[in-house]
C-alpha cells in the first residue's frame, strides 16, 4: 500500500482484492509494476 500512495495510486484494497479475483494476471501485472518502479516512472512523466 505504501508503494501505491507513493506512486500516486488511489485505490482501496476493497479494490485490489476485486482485481486479484476476477483478473489476477492483470493484478499480478499491476504489482509487477509497482514493485520494479516502471508505474512510478509512467505517473512522474504525466
Amino acid at each position: 500500500m505504501a508503494a501505491m500512495r507513493a506512486a500516486g495510486v488511489q485505490l482501496d484494497r476493497k479494490v485490489l482484492a476485486d482485481m486479484a479475483v476476477r483478473d489476477p494476471k492483470v493484478f499480478r501485472k499491476y504489482v509487477d509494476m509497482l514493485k520494479d518502479g516502471s508505474f512510478t516512472e509512467r505517473a512522474e512523466r504525466s
